[in-house]
């Protein structure tokens, strides 16, 4: 077992909503509610995303009851659990970097054949896996972790169903095959907070970017790619954007990445994106 290394499972269960670009009216009402008016929600987990393929919102159930139904707007027909990495007896310190979840968590689920969805925010990354599959990833996961759940505002350790099968398990140095195609779009990105204090300062620009963002529209020939990234979880704000969306925020309202830190996208065929960091 790694040393000091937790994996907690939040108490959020949540929707992974995929939403086509010409239906975003009908979900602007409730998109505006609970991005910036979410203190007046019960939702305590919301992200959305923008990409050059659709919108991708993810929701706890209390959020998910603020989103109309309409054949445009697509949701999962899973549950999903949120996971997140710690250090230390019943830490709050975070273990931050797709690099070394990958290694310690997304590597032997993916030998166990559990899918799962990664959301990167400023303060932390989380790991999303199937309700119905919450079992198999315990499983696969205490060799390594000690493994606790929340519940009711309790942090309660969690038994393994079963003992982990080590033979499924690659070492983490094995190459594993590439099963899709990836690129790398040339936009460099910057990973920021703002304090919830601040959000009626910069709640115009959200509104023009989220919503009337044509004009920052990129192409994959032009060897960019659009993407805008919002999240509160548990009142933490966090946003991820492009420099040239960053551009469009009035001066000092947003905290975050070192100077001259910048992040590059790794577009993995059209499942999905994840993120590694340099410097310019």
């Amino acid at each position: 077992m790694q040393s000091g290394m937790e994996l907690h499972i939040l108490d959020h269960k949540v929707y992974v909503i995929s939403v086509e670009k010409e239906a975003i009216p009908i979900v602007t009402h409730a998109l505006v509610k609970l991005a910036l008016l979410y203190k007046h929600t019960n939702c305590r987990f919301f992200s959305y995303t923008e990409t050059c393929d659709d919108f991708s919102v993810i929701v706890d159930e209390d959020g998910y009851q603020e989103i109309p139904k309409h054949e445009k707007v697509k949701v999962q027909p899973n549950l999903w659990r949120v996971l997140n990495v710690a250090v230390g007896a019943y830490a709050t310190n975070k273990v931050s970097g797709l690099t070394k979840i990958a290694k310690s968590v997304i590597l032997p689920l993916a030998d166990y054949h559990v899918s799962v969805f990664c959301m990167s925010t400023y303060q932390t990354d989380f790991i999303l896996v199937k309700e119905d599959e919450l079992d198999i990833a315990i499983e696969c996961l205490s060799a390594n972790f000690k493994v606790f759940q929340e519940k009711d505002g309790e942090t309660l350790p969690v038994p393994s169903p079963h003992a982990t099968d080590e033979d499924k398990l690659l070492d983490p140095g094995t190459p594993r095959p590439i099963v899709h195609p990836f690129i790398v779009p040339l936009n460099r990105f910057s990973i920021r907070s703002l304090h919830p204090e601040t959000l009626p300062t910069v709640s115009c620009a959200l509104l023009e970017i989220m919503f009337y963002g044509n004009s920052l529209q990129s192409s994959l020939q032009d060897g960019h790619d659009r993407f805008f990234s919002y999240s509160v979880v548990d009142g933490e704000i966090s946003l991820v954007m492009d420099n040239e969306t960053l551009s469009k925020f009035p001066r000092n309202t947003l905290f975050g990445s070192t100077e001259g830190e910048c992040w590059r996208m790794i577009r993995i065929g059209e499942i999905g994106r994840a993120s590694c960091r340099e410097r310019v």
